[in-house]
């Protein structure tokens, strides 16, 4: 009987905390704040001219990058991915696959390596991941076993610019 008297009693001070906090105006606590309209650009500096290039570097800046571009014509290699279409021992397959693939993609590229006693058929030269993938999902509708490797390919130059 005790503790349910004390329960009681404990119970009636929180509702009366409760309702307390409820009520209480904590508005004069809060901060304000003025608003200030964004400044017109028009009136930041009208008396202000522009100021015009003194030197000139096109050409320097055409001449260095000349000799970039030269200097990339010279890398035929680069870390990228290929796509396995074919992994076994069965020669008629491999040219059946190679077949298949040329018929399909006749623009790819198809490598053909024997590695005693497995032939494997490698296509594409990729150096984004995200065209390999791409590539990759549209072999897979012919080839379910298709995998991607990361490999070196061949890196292909085209006269884009000149």
């Amino acid at each position: 009987m005790y503790k349910l008297v004390l329960l009681s009693v404990f119970l009636c001070q929180l509702c009366v905390l409760v309702s307390a906090q409820s009520t209480e105006n904590l508005d004069s606590f809060r901060p304000t704040f003025e608003y200030k309209s964004p400044l017109n650009t028009n009136t930041i500096a009208p008396n202000k001219t522009q100021s015009k290039p003194s030197a000139d570097i096109t050409q320097a800046l055409q001449v260095k990058l000349d000799s970039i571009a030269l200097k990339n014509k010279k890398i035929k290699f680069a870390q990228g991915f290929r796509i396995i279409v074919y992994s076994g021992s069965n020669k008629e397959e491999v040219k059946k696959v190679r077949e298949k693939v040329y018929s399909i993609y006749p623009d790819i590229d198809i490598y053909q390596i024997y590695k005693q006693p497995d032939y494997k058929i490698k296509v594409g030269d990729y150096t984004n991941r995200f065209e390999a993938h791409h590539a990759l999902y549209q072999l897979k509708a012919v080839f379910p076993e298709a995998l991607l490797t990361m490999e070196q390919v061949n890196i292909i130059h085209t006269n884009a610019g000149q």
